[in-house]
């Protein structure tokens, strides 16, 4: 699963969302481990 501090990405509009309302100082990107 691709998820951004936690929380699982719906799509690339919904990624963008979590990106610029983050309020953390860090970002933390999941990616999936195959890639």
């Amino acid at each position: 699963a691709r998820k951004v501090n936690d929380v699982e990405v719906e799509n690339l509009k919904h990624l963008c969302g979590l990106v610029e309302n983050c309020i953390d100082k860090w970002i933390r990107f999941d990616l999936d481990e195959d890639r």
